[in-house]
């Protein structure tokens, strides 16, 4: 009776789960593993998904395993895979509209009294706008100006000069001006410069140049 009883608790514990030590231990491996994570360690690029890219691409920029970037349009993923402009990309900075004063320093922008004939001049391309003739408020569209590259136009800028155009001497507008642009200018597609000298305000675009 004592050796029925002994037999039938192997069974039952057989029937429990109790299996052999191979398998238990195959189920203790298979609870333990979990899945790699995608990160520094692992990594030289960047992660998107958990999954490593090489991270020198517009659409997935990064390194040392941090999260992908998509650089905005008007940046590319550099060399250090960071999105930033790219220096050799040519721009269109152009002139789109001004606000004149209403004198020029107290005096007629005009002896007969009417508004000035404003346009702008790019020296150092050797370039001049068309002439708004008896305006205060200019518009040149889609723009008026030059192109240089990226790496030019944030380290020696352009130089604009607004005049009134007259029959002997010009009158200046403004003075002659370097305007060096920022990453922030290129974000938002332009600048606008305020109480510049007769001038009110003078509004610039950039574009960049096919």
């Amino acid at each position: 009776m004592k050796r029925i009883g002994i037999g039938l608790i192997v069974a039952l514990l057989a029937a429990c789960g109790g299996g052999s030590d191979a398998t238990t231990a195959s189920n203790n491996s298979n609870n333990n593993t979990s899945a790699v994570v995608c990160g520094a360690a692992n990594c030289a690029g960047c992660c998107f998904n958990s999954t490593c890219q090489t991270g020198t691409t517009s659409t997935a920029c990064g390194k040392a395993g941090a999260t992908c970037a998509t650089c905005p349009g008007y940046q590319v993923c550099s060399a250090s895979q960071a999105c930033a402009l790219d220096p050799n990309q040519n721009w269109n900075f152009l002139i789109t509209a001004a606000t004149v004063a209403p004198t020029n320093n107290g005096a007629l922008w005009d002896a007969d009294g009417s508004p000035p004939d404003p346009y702008a001049s790019f020296p150092d391309a050797s370039f001049k706008t068309s002439i708004k003739a008896d305006t205060f408020t200019p518009a040149w569209s889609p723009g008026e100006g030059v192109f240089a590259t990226a790496g030019t136009l944030t380290t020696a800028g352009v130089r604009v000069q607004l005049f009134d155009s007259d029959l002997i001497v010009d009158d200046t507008i403004t003075d002659l001006r370097t305007i060096v642009l920022t990453d922030a200018n290129f974000a938002a597609g332009g600048l606008t410069i305020t109480n510049w000298a007769g001038a009110q305000s003078v509004t610039f675009s950039l574009t960049k140049h096919p």
